[in-house]
């Protein structure tokens, strides 16, 4: 995980095995990150960039 320290923005890479469905993840990530950062005034952005593992 990479939080840019001027803008705040979050860029997570993962690797991801076949187990569920890739959107889910994602959006869990995502939903977790900002989660973590309602509270802190800065970046709201959250990519995640997925790696596959099959």
């Amino acid at each position: 995980m990479v939080i840019d320290p001027v803008t705040g923005d979050v860029v997570v890479e993962i690797a991801l095995a076949a187990s569920r469905p890739v959107w889910q993840i994602v959006a869990e990530v995502q939903v977790a990150v900002q989660a973590t950062r309602q509270d802190s005034g800065t970046g709201r952005e959250v990519l995640v960039r997925v790696q596959s593992l099959s």
